[in-house]
Order: structure tokens, then C-alpha cells, then sequence
């Protein structure tokens, strides 16, 4: 089983060449068992939360809230 920290979870949110290389890593390995702890969840709920309250003006939380919302369609 592969498991994913908050760290790995935060490479894979932003596109880029640590993002691809960590998901040519992982579709690489024989194992396919991903997963990750309900503590990265936790921590990655508040990290967006704090984000969305150090945003004043509610245009400037759009994308804060629609990372919020990725996290939990996942």
C-alpha cells in the first residue's frame, strides 16, 4: 500500500513537474493501493479554511472554496 502524507497530497493539488513526477512514481509502482490518513484530510480542510479567512473580499475566496470542494469530492 502507498500512502500519502499531507505533503504528498499538497504536490499533487498544483500541477507542475513535482506533481508529474510524483504521479509517474506512483502510477509506476506495482503497487496500486493508494491511500492516504484522515489526518492529511484534517490538515488539508484547514489549510483551505485558513485561506478562505485570510481572503477579505469574497471574489479573492473563489478558489480557496473550490479547492475546499475538491478535497471533498475526493
Amino acid at each position: 500500500m502507498i500512502v500519502l502524507d499531507t505533503d504528498h497530497m499538497a504536490v499533487l493539488t498544483f500541477p507542475g513537474p513535482a506533481c508529474e513526477r510524483l504521479f509517474g512514481r506512483i502510477n509506476r509502482s506495482p503497487d496500486q493501493n493508494v491511500a492516504t490518513t484522515i489526518v492529511t484530510a484534517e490538515e488539508q480542510m484547514r489549510g483551505w479554511l485558513a485561506e478562505i479567512k485570510r481572503r477579505r473580499l469574497i471574489f479573492d475566496q473563489i478558489h480557496a472554496y473550490e479547492q475546499l470542494g475538491a478535497l471533498i469530492k475526493v
